[in-house]
């Protein structure tokens, strides 16, 4: 495993949130299950499934081009109303990959600048953070009002002043955030579930503190 402090000056720790320090299907099955209450044909997994192939276009997050593929899709009247209706009950849902995300973040935050880089809504993201008092951490979180990952630009914005080498993404998508940030020379942590196979991939958060 790479301990990144003994060969730079990391100034900055991007992270992302989904999968990284929340887990995400969870609880977006959970919060549509209770908006999808008025539409008894559409299940939870299905309604996932199509903002999925929606991020996949790479196209961003507008929210009256997400609302009208989703009506398509799933073939219901879906009005961008009724998505922040849906992002505001999601806002309420978050659930801890790991009981020690707080300790962690605290611990690094008194050493780096943190920031959150995300492909869902700030207001959204804002709130399932704040749910466990993760905010406070963060200097700045980057929602998809600004940018998506796996572009150049996203990235750019959340290192700021930075160098690339300043900087450590750590995520657990390999396509949106490993790949491109290593690309443009950032130091990476891959989180994964599944055991290590790599010299900066982990399996859980608590092993920060021994890298950084």
């Amino acid at each position: 495993m790479i301990f990144f402090v003994e060969e730079y000056m990391i100034k900055r720790i991007i992270f992302d949130v989904d999968n990284t320090l929340l887990d995400t299907y969870k609880d977006c099955i959970n919060a549509y299950a209770e908006f999808l209450k008025d539409y008894p044909n559409i299940k939870p997994k299905m309604f996932y499934d199509v903002i999925g192939e929606f991020e996949l276009k790479g196209i961003g997050f507008d929210k009256d081009e997400l609302s009208k593929y989703i009506s398509d899709r799933l073939k219901i009247l879906f009005s961008k109303e009724d998505l922040n209706r849906c992002l505001d009950i999601y806002a309420g849902y978050s659930t801890l990959l790991n009981d020690d995300t707080s300790g962690v973040l605290d611990y690094l935050s008194k050493k780096y600048t943190l920031v959150v880089l995300t492909n869902w809504y700030t207001d959204a993201q804002k709130g399932r953070l704040r749910y466990h008092g993760l905010d406070k951490y963060f200097k700045n979180i980057y929602g998809c009002e600004y940018g998506i990952k796996p572009n150049k630009e996203f990235f750019d914005l959340a290192r700021e002043n930075n160098n690339y080498d300043e900087c450590v993404m750590i995520g657990d998508s390999l396509t949106s955030d490993i790949n491109p940030a290593k690309a443009l020379g950032m130091k990476t942590i891959y989180i994964s579930k599944d055991n290590e196979n790599t010299e900066s991939t982990i399996n859980d958060i608590r092993k920060l503190k021994d890298i950084l």
